[in-house]
């Protein structure tokens, strides 16, 4: 029997998602950067090669942007992972009697 991990309403709402939403916006704008980049390697020989090189090193650099900008919010999201994790935990512990009670059977419930 899977055990039913019931966490406080207000243990979860103390721990803050926001990071990760703002994580996920930033893979999407860099993954499109990305995508911009290799249309741009692909289209190579149609550009003079000192624009090439501009438009590269332009979204490269928005590039680096975007990963400086992710670092704190990587480093938040780990904390709330560990919030959260912590809070299963807990949630397992202190059930833990009681599983072990429904598992075993009470002995002071025996007749």
């Amino acid at each position: 029997m899977a055990a039913d991990i019931r966490i406080k309403p207000e243990v979860l709402s103390g721990i803050d998602l926001a990071s990760l939403d703002a994580l996920k916006t930033l893979k999407h704008d860099a993954d499109q950067l990305r995508a911009r980049r290799a249309s741009l390697d692909a289209m190579k020989a149609d550009f003079a090669e000192p624009v090439y090189r501009r438009v590269d090193a332009d979204y490269a650099k928005q590039l680096d942007a975007l990963e400086r900008k992710a670092e704190p919010l990587r480093q938040q999201a780990l904390a709330a992972y560990a919030g959260l994790r912590n809070a299963v935990k807990d949630s397992k512990t202190s059930t833990a009697p009681l599983e072990m009670i429904v598992a075993n059977g009470d002995p002071s419930l025996e007749a």
